[in-house]
C-alpha cells in the first residue's frame, strides 16, 4: 500500500494585474492506493485510492478512507453520502462524540459501510455524548467485519434504514441496544458475536424483522437458536432489555439428556444447557454409568450394555436420550431387536421368577426363540 498526497485547492481574492484578489487555500490529504478488504462475503478485494484518515477530518463524505493507524477523534464525525471505511490490521480509530453524536449521518442517502482486513484485527470504538447515541445514520449500516465497541446511554447503533452484519467482533455497551428498520445477521468466523442489551426492530409491517443468513444460526448460552426468519416469540425476548450475546453455531446441535454421559470429541457446550456444538465428523463418547440396566440411545443408531462405551459420528443435529431395559437373570436381551429372547423353559421360569418377585415388566417385549418343551417340568 503506497501513500500519495493530492492537494485539494479553493480560491479566493488574489491580487491580479486588474486590481481584485483572490486567495488561495490548500487542503492536503493523503491517499493510499491499492487498499484490500474482505467484502460482504469475506473475499478479499481492492480499492485504488482510499482517503487515509489523520485524525484530523470530521466530516466523511461519500467515498473510501482507511484508518492505518491509532487515531482518537474528538467529534462527531459527520457521514455526506455512502462512506466506505476500511479498518486495516492492527490499527484502531476512536471517536469520542464531543456533545454530540459519534458518527453522524442524518439523510437518507446517508449509509456506513465497515470493512476489516484478511487478519481482522482492525478496531473502531464509537462513544456518544450523554443523551446521544455513538451511531447514528439515516440510510443503513452494513458491518463485515473488524472489532466494533459502541458506549452510549441511548443507543450503540440506530438507522432508520437495514443493519446488516456479515461478520465481526461487535460489542455494544449502550442503555438502548441497536435499532434498526430491519436486521440481517450473518457470521463468517467461528469467534465472530454480537453483544448488546436489545435489537430493536422499527418495522412494524412484516415478518422478517430480524432475519439469520440462509444456511447459518446464532446460540445464546441460555441455550435459544437463531436462524432463518426470527419467530415473535424470539423477537418478543431479543427485544427485551436484558444483556444477550449471539455467537455462531459453527457444526451441528447434539442434545444429550440425563444419565448420558458425553466424553471425547471436540465439542462446545452452549453455557450449562444439555446442547453442545460438534464439528461434521466428530466422534463422540457415550456412556452410562449405571450397569442394572440396558440402554439404547434414542436419536442415533446403536445401544450400549452394561455400561459400556458406545462411539457416535457426528453427521447431523441429534437428540440422544435413554431409553432402558431392566437386566433380567438368566435372559439374553437382543440389542438390535430390543426384546429379550426366551429360547427355553429355563429362561422362561428365570421370566417367571423375575415377574413373581414383583418387578413389572409393562412395555417390555418378549420373543421366543425356539419350540419349549414341558414334559419333564413341574410346576408348584
Amino acid at each position: 500500500m503506497k501513500n500519495k498526497v493530492f492537494v485539494i485547492k479553493s480560491i479566493l481574492n488574489m491580487p491580479t494585474p486588474y486590481g481584485s484578489k483572490w486567495d488561495f487555500h490548500f487542503d492536503l490529504q493523503r491517499f493510499a492506493d491499492n487498499v484490500t478488504y474482505l467484502d460482504a462475503n469475506g473475499t478479499e478485494q481492492t480499492v485504488s485510492d482510499a482517503t487515509i484518515l489523520d485524525g484530523t477530518q470530521t466530516t466523511l463524505n461519500a467515498g473510501w478512507y482507511v484508518v492505518n493507524s491509532d487515531l482518537t477523534i474528538n467529534s462527531v464525525v459527520t457521514i455526506n453520502g455512502e462512506v466506505h471505511l476500511i479498518l486495516a490490521d492492527g490499527a484502531k480509530l476512536t471517536i469520542n462524540g464531543y456533545q454530540n453524536y459519534g458518527i453522524y449521518g442524518d439523510e437518507g442517502l446517508d449509509k456506513l459501510n465497515i470493512y476489516c482486513q484478511s487478519n481482522q484485527s482492525g478496531e473502531l470504538v464509537v462513544t456518544g455524548a450523554t443523551g446521544y447515541d455513538a451511531i447514528w445514520v439515516s440510510g443503513g449500516i452494513t458491518i463485515n467485519g473488524g472489532n466494533i465497541t459502541t458506549n452510549s446511554n441511548t443507543y450503540g447503533i440506530y438507522t432508520n434504514k437495514e443493519l446488516t452484519i456479515n461478520g465481526g467482533k461487535i460489542t455494544d455497551n449502550s442503555n438502548n441496544g441497536i435499532s434498526a428498520y430491519n436486521f440481517n445477521l450473518n457470521w463468517r468466523n467461528a469467534d465472530d458475536f454480537i453483544k448488546t442489551n436489545k435489537f430493536e426492530s422499527t418495522n412494524i409491517t412484516t415478518d422478517d424483522k430480524i432475519k439469520i443468513s440462509d444456511g447459518k444460526r446464532f446460540y445464546e448460552e441460555n441455550g435459544n437458536i437463531y436462524s432463518g426468519n426470527i419467530t415473535s416469540e424470539q423477537l418478543s425476548y431479543l427485544e427485551t432489555s436484558e444483556q444477550k450475546t449471539l455467537k455462531p453455531v459453527d457444526g451441528y446441535i447434539v442434545t444429550i439428556f440425563d444419565g448420558v454421559n458425553l466424553t471425547g470429541g471436540n465439542f462446545t457446550r452452549i453455557g450449562t444447557t444439555n446442547k453442545y456444538i460438534c464439528a461434521a465428523g466428530t466422534e463422540l463418547t457415550l456412556s452410562v454409568g449405571d450397569t442394572t440396566n440396558f440402554y439404547k440411545f434414542n436419536g442415533i443408531k446403536g445401544a450400549t450394555a452394561d455400561g459400556n462405551a458406545y462411539t457416535y459420528t457426528v453427521n447431523g443435529d441429534s437428540m440422544i436420550e435413554l431409553d432402558g431395559f431392566p437386566k433380567i437373570t438368566g435372559l439374553t436381551f437382543n440389542e438390535s431387536g430390543e426384546y429379550y429372547e426366551i429360547g427355553s423353559t429355563d429362561v422362561l421360569i428365570a421370566l417367571a421368577t423375575y415377574v413373581n418377585d414383583g418387578h413389572d415388566c409393562a412395555g417390555l417385549t418378549f420373543k421366543l426363540t425356539a419350540d419349549l418343551d414341558f414334559t419333564d417340568i413341574t410346576f408348584d
